[in-house]
């Protein structure tokens, strides 16, 4: 047989069985373990099993799997024994190990090295397996084998008592047994169960325990050469350990000569022959001699103690022939000596008493508990011996000192021969135990001190409970002495509870209850003193009361109480009522910790500890609804408590920056400039606009827009070039807040360079020495300094120049004229005025020939905008100077090329001025184009050419969503995945397709583009692609590149695009408990063949609900659920629709709110109803109607906890749809118990409830205390 804790693994057939059930197909993620107790040995090694199954997947994924071993001790908190997650392995407990290569094939098994005594408890293996989560559990049970030694003496003597001692040591559980047995040459081994005594367990401090069995013998010569035996059962044995010993007894009467020569042999010989002659002579002639018999002293009386059983031997020896008689006699103290037991050994009976003693005999028989027990041996020559063993139970009070004698007659005995002894009866002072309390003692909270008082004899005693405050000041409390108790501070009760023992021990429990305060209590010693009248002994125990109090945290308190974003607020909460005044006081804003500060810890008059912490905070626009809480963590709390905070949108003020629509600004087009204020009413608030720290102007229209949540304060404007780089400020004034807040935003505008016109002269052909005019327009231009240049040629003009001041034009930009007047010379012939206009340091020019009368001149090409921009008309404009119209012919071309029909080209004449003129509407087609104006003329021997480029700007693809025809997918059915690329420019593009990272390149299809409604290219590219299982929660990306920048857009590829669910309805908005609901999820687009459904509550199967699938039309089906709602419905409702040909669901869930409702409390009812003292009682109240079934019921005797004997049913569904429950208390009520109460506490959501039984004479008076909820806190 395998020994017990030396396994690493499970038993062959049970780890095949499991493996078995691994590779068996699933659903989903399951755990297996083994259900019976692992037993394992101290410092052995052990394997707890835990088998993962999963969806036939041989090898797990480690990135997908994580392992959580926990283990829950029998009696202590839950606790991390090994995690493996993120491949990283994690081992709590040092001698734990899981083999990675075991765990990636399913076995999850713990191997557990040198197991030790707390490893013992019960183990639960955690397994996720993404995105799947199973459990299981089992339990490991440690034991330590005893080790069991026997000491006995060498040798006996017959009639002297000695112990011999069985002690087995370091062994685990304490459960043990040791039996002693004595083994008959005819009957076998036999039992021993009287004289036997096991000392109390001894705890080792290895957690161990170790026990001592004694057993008494006082042999007789029958017991000579007995065997005996020492039977030890213990669980971790797997057969009984068994020792033994054979009494030795000694004989006084044959000692042994060693030193016997031959010659002392022969005369030995010799000498027996002639004395064996002689004896049978005599025994012929005289028959046998009679040998009176010797009585030894009376053993065992020294050690008398009061009530315990003792064993008083005497031998009589050496007597024949056989018949004799044994009488007992005992004279207590001031009485006469009195017969109390005889015995004949050829009756075999006791004589029976006189008539006028029988009375008093059998009463003093009864008192003493006295049996004499006769044991007669016969030797070969026929001389008797007989032990006499006496068992008495005395009394300390009656036999103490008393006379007893043994007493024997023969008939070789004139008189009768005796021995006495005085008996001397001990008593046994009690010993106290260490007072028992809580493990935290609470200010104010009703507290039970116990003090046991075991093992004395006899029971009369005093208990005296004594307070000894941090001074040094002794006072007591009360006492309580044999029934009486005297109470001196009715703050103090008093409880004694008494117990008998094995022989006749007494053992009490005094319970004192109070209700302990810092001020009167923490530091204070109690005593627990007594005084056992019999012994005159006084003992006493000692505790040092230390008492703590919960931290009260108040409500979170905010300072100002009208926050406003970008100011500072500050929280505080006011802590107080606890002790010691060492807590750990941290601020968080959800999980973020907050650097706070606290003010001093100040003391109250009951001597409790209170202060106030803050924590300061610039609150951002982001916070709104996030939780501020006041975490406090105190000694006398088992976890952290805390108190929250929410910071609420209209306990907020924002006021957002100012924005600017549209964006970018252009010049003349409207703007509007918006102020956005947030978490207050609208009547709180009012706004005034300034530019450049001055009111508005009259042109600009302000505004106030509101609804539910927010108010806007608009400014409308048309922005010219007087308002570039100005600042608009906007001012909010609250009423709750004395300075208003301040808003800006400066005006960004383009930087608009000045256009030229061309420079105009009049008369436009000059003559020499004649004063002309020359004439240029400045506009379209953004800053009003600009500078501006004559030259004639190269030399400067500064004569004669008069240049407007610049005004706003109707585009919104500013606007001007230079003129010069000059007088030409012969020597300006061929030579040309020109203007310079510096403005934001770029320069332009302007220049004019000097033009004589009937010359051709051509000027270059202007287009009429400045910026062309797609799909807004344009003009291209040639202007030629000193023909006729009739005399010149004109031909516009694009790229050397005739112009297309939508462009319009005409002319326009003006004295000696001829104006070309090509209208069109820019495409993407003409970025980047020549056009070119030929002129042609009879004077000129080739034409004249001018040309320019249309700079349009580049324009980069704006890609549209992916759409998918038809819009739900088959699997493995062809759809289609379509994108629309439009407003780009350039007409070499390229679109590639991915699913996932992996490039498709087949049954794609993209168009040529085309010009749009926008003037710019646009097309659409296709792919034709037919999606599998495999697909599921991958994504079809389309990648568009253009002019060296990419752009991308993808769609995933999710159940819900196979299958359509909608959100589940319900037939109640607001549902009750008791009545019928009915939830419905609706799938559409899909064969209903395809599809099943299945319902959860939180995670979990539906109890008491019925579901159904319903038919709605060919490509339409709803699932069902209908159900009576009851107290365990409240949570989420999930309806899981599954397709066959995909491998994950599609869930939709719900919420379903529920209504608070608190426990009803039935009267107490005490069965039987009559009260009687030290007779157990039964206690009932029934609850019902609650819908929390975390609900804590406690018993109280007046104010004092009851914990034993309490049964509390698991809470039920009634016919109502709530929880109910039922609680019964037995309890044996004393004489001091009358007038007094029992009363039942029931804690649900946070508030109390009581009822209480008052005890009466004459029978039950039920009295309800409270039918009213109090609010408050859990305990911890």
């Amino acid at each position: 047989m395998r020994p017990l804790g030396g396994w690493e693994r499970p038993p062959i057939p049970l780890f095949l069985l499991l493996l078995h059930l691994s590779l068996r197909g699933t659903d989903s993620t399951e755990v297996q373990m083994v259900e019976s107790p692992i037993k394992a040995l101290k410092d052995k090694a052990v394997f707890i099993p835990c088998i993962i199954t999963t969806d036939n997947n041989p090898t797990l994924n480690p990135e997908l799997l994580a392992v959580i071993w926990t283990m829950k001790p029998f009696y202590g908190m839950e606790r991390a024994v090994y995690k493996y997650e993120d491949k990283t392995r994690i081992p709590y407990n040092p001698r734990s190990f899981i083999p990675e290569k075991d765990l990636l094939t399913g076995d999850a098994g713990l191997h557990i090295l040198q197991v030790q005594l707390n490893d013992e408890g019960e183990y639960s293996c955690t397994v996720f397996y993404s995105p799947h989560k199973a459990k299981g559990k089992s339990t490991l049970l440690v034991s330590a084998k005893p080790k069991a030694h026997l000491d006995s003496p060498k040798d006996f003597e017959a009639g002297k008592e000695k112990q011999v001692s069985c002690k087995a040591h370091r062994f685990y559980p304490l459960q043990i047994s040791i039996k002693w047995e004595k083994h008959h040459k005819v009957y076998g081994r036999s039992p021993l169960e009287s004289d036997v005594y096991q000392k109390d367990p001894v705890t080792n401090p290895d957690g161990t325990f170790s026990v001592t069995s004694l057993l008494i013998l006082n042999p007789s010569v029958a017991n000579d050469k007995t065997l005996y035996f020492c039977i030890v059962s213990h669980r971790s044995l797997e057969n009984d350990l068994l020792l033994n010993f054979t009494l030795h007894l000694k004989d006084p009467e044959n000692p042994t000569n060693n030193s016997i020569t031959p010659l002392g042999v022969a005369v030995i010989v010799l000498v027996i022959v002639i004395l064996l002659l002689l004896g049978l002579f005599i025994y012929w002639k005289t028959c046998l001699k009679k040998k009176p018999p010797r009585l030894s002293p009376i053993t065992g009386a020294e050690h008398l103690v009061h009530m315990n059983r003792a064993t008083l031997s005497c031998q009589i020896s050496g007597f024949r022939p056989k018949p004799i008689r044994i009488t007992l006699w005992l004279k207590r103290k001031g009485g006469e000596e009195m017969e109390i037991d005889s015995w004949d050994s050829e009756s075999a009976k006791t004589k029976e008493p006189s008539v006028d003693t029988e009375t008093e005999r059998q009463g003093l028989m009864s008192n003493v508990n006295v049996r004499m027990v006769p044991v007669i041996t016969r030797s070969k020559l026929l001389i008797s011996n007989c032990q006499c063993t006496i068992h008495i139970t005395p009394d300390m009070h009656k036999d103490n000192g008393a006379e007893l004698t043994v007493q024997v007659t023969h008939i070789t005995l004139i008189s009768p021969i005796s021995e006495s002894c005085r008996l001397q009866v001990t008593r046994v002072p009690p010993s106290l135990c260490k007072i028992r309390s809580p493990l935290r003692i609470l200010h104010g909270e009703p507290l039970t001190l116990i003090c046991p008082i075991n093992g004395f004899k006899p029971k009369p005693l005093r208990v005296t409970w004594l307070k000894v405050d941090p001074r040094g000041r002794e006072t007591e409390l009360l006492s309580w002495d044999q029934g009486t108790i005297n109470i001196n501070d009715t703050k103090y009760s008093h409880e004694l509870q008494e117990t008998e023992n094995e022989h006749h021990s007494n053992s009490f429990s005094s319970l004192l209850t109070i209700r302990p305060t810092i001020k009167e209590d923490h530091g204070a010693k109690y005593i627990c003193r007594t005084y056992h009248y019999a012994t005159d002994s006084r003992v006493e125990e000692t505790m040092e009361m230390l008492v703590s109090a919960h931290p009260v945290l108040d409500p979170i308190q905010k300072s100002p109480k009208t926050l406003f974003f970008g100011e500072a607020m500050t929280l505080s909460c006011r802590i107080h009522s606890f002790h010691p005044e060492n807590l750990i006081v941290s601020w968080y804003k959800e999980d973020e910790l907050l650097p706070s500060n606290h003010g001093l810890i100040l003391t109250d008059p009951n001597e409790l500890f209170y202060l106030t912490s803050h924590v300061t905070y610039n609150p951002h626009e982001e916070d709104r609804g996030k939780i501020f809480r006041c975490e406090v963590s105190h000694q006398s709390f088992e976890h952290p408590k805390s108190v929250s905070w929410e910071l609420q949108k209209q306990n907020f003020v924002v006021v957002k920056e100012i924005v600017c629509k549209p964006d970018p600004m252009e010049y003349g087009e409207p703007l509007t400039l918006s102020c956005e204020v947030i978490g207050c009413e609208d009547d709180d608030i009012t706004a005034k606009w300034w530019e450049n720290d001055k009111p508005i102007k009259r042109q600009m229209k302000a505004e106030t827009l509101t609804n539910t949540e927010a108010v806007f304060f608009l400014l409308t404007l048309t922005p010219t070039a007087e308002h570039c780089g100005k600042l608009f400020t906007c001012l909010v004034f609250h009423r709750k807040k004395r300075r208003e807040i301040k808003r800006n935003i400066s005006l960004k505008l383009p930087d608009k360079l000045p256009v030229l016109s061309e420079i105009t002269a009049w008369p436009t052909f000059f003559e020499i020495k004649k004063e002309a005019t020359f004439k240029i327009t400045i506009s379209g231009f953004s800053s009003k300094v600009l500078q501006v240049r004559w030259l004639k040629s190269f030399t400067a003009l500064t004569e004669n120049i008069v240049t407007t001041e610049p005004q706003i034009g109707k585009d919104g930009l500013y606007c001007c004229t230079s003129k010069i007047k000059y007088t030409p010379t012969d020597a300006d012939l061929n030579m040309s005025i020109r203007c310079e206009v510096t403005a934001s340091g770029e320069t332009k020019r302007k220049e004019y020939l000097f033009t004589l009368k009937g010359s051709v001149h051509v000027k270059d090409i202007e287009c009429s905008t400045h910026s062309p921009t797609y799909g807004e008309p344009l003009t291209l404009s040639c202007e030629v100077i000193g023909s006729n119209a009739q005399d010149i012919t004109e031909e516009w071309q694009m790229d050397n090329n005739p112009i297309k029909e939508e462009m319009r080209a005409e002319t326009q004449t003006n004295e000696d001025l001829v104006t070309y003129l090509l209208s069109l509407t820019p495409t993407a087609e003409h970025c980047g184009k020549l056009f070119t104006c030929l002129i042609n003329a009879k004077d000129l021997a080739q034409p004249i050419k001018k040309s320019i480029w249309l700079k349009l700007p580049d324009k980069l693809p704006d890609l549209s969503e992916v759409e998918i025809y038809p819009r739900r997918l088959t699997i493995h059915k062809e759809s289609s995945f379509q994108i629309t690329i439009s407003g780009f420019s350039q007409k070499n593009l390229k679109v590639n397709w991915f699913i996932s990272s992996t490039p498709l390149t087949a049954n794609i299809e993209t168009t040529e583009p085309q010009i749009g409604e926008d003037m710019l290219y646009c097309c659409t590219s296709t792919l034709r692609h037919t999606p599998t299982a495999m697909d599921l929660n991958t994504s079809i990306r389309c990648k568009v590149t253009a002019n060296g920048e990419t752009r991308e857009k993808n769609i995933r590829l999710n159940a819900e695009d196979f299958i359509s669910v909608k959100e589940i309805t319900c037939n109640q908005e607001s549902p009750k408990y008791g009545e019928t609901l009915t939830l419905s999820c609706t799938v559409t687009n899909c064969n209903i063949q395809d599809l099943t459904g299945d319902w959860q509550l939180n995670k979990q199967p539906i109890k008491g609900a019925t579901t159904s699938k319903t038919r709605n039309s060919t490509d339409s089906v709803s699932f069902m659920l209908v159900l009576n709602v009851t107290a365990e419905h409240f949570g989420k409702f999930t309806c899981e629709v599954k397709h066959k040909d995909l491998p994950l669901p599609v869930q939709k869930s719900k919420y379903l709110h529920l209504p608070e409702k608190v426990p009803t409390l039935s009267e107490i009812t005490m069965y039987p109803e009559q009260f009687v003292a030290d007779k157990e009682r039964r206690f009932n109240i029934f609850i019902s109607g609650f819908s929390d079934k975390n609900l804590r019921v406690k018993w109280f005797k007046s104010f004092t906890p009851l914990t034993a004997n309490i049964e509390t049913s698991e809470p039920q569904i009634g016919a109502d749809g709530l929880y109910f429950c039922s609680s019964t208390l037995s309890y044996t009520p004393v004489g001091m118990d009358l007038s007094m109460s029992i009363r039942c506490h029931v804690t649900a959501s946070n508030r109390n409830w009581e009822k209480e039984y008052t005890f009466t004479a004459k029978g039950p008076a039920p009295e309800a205390a409270s039918d009213e909820g109090i609010k408050a806190e859990p305990r911890e």
